[in-house]
């Protein structure tokens, strides 16, 4: 049982890092999100892509504001 439970969450962990990529194909986040709520996560999946997403878009901002600051 505990074999097991070791690959589930180790199954979990890397669908969760999968919602982190950015360049990842939507369907496939949304297959991970799926994945992840009917295995219940203790995080909410949609909400991680989320705050994934945004930090990924901040940190795009603050590079090219850093970058046109050197200009």
């Amino acid at each position: 049982i505990m074999e097991v439970e070791n690959i589930i969450s180790d199954y979990k962990k890397t669908l969760f890092d999968s919602l982190s990529d950015p360049y990842a194909y939507f369907e496939d986040q949304e297959t991970s999100i799926r994945i992840l709520l009917e295995v219940g996560a203790k995080e909410d999946p949609a909400w991680f892509f989320l705050r994934s997403q945004f930090n990924w878009i901040c940190n795009l901002i603050n590079e090219d504001k850093d970058f046109k600051e050197k200009d």
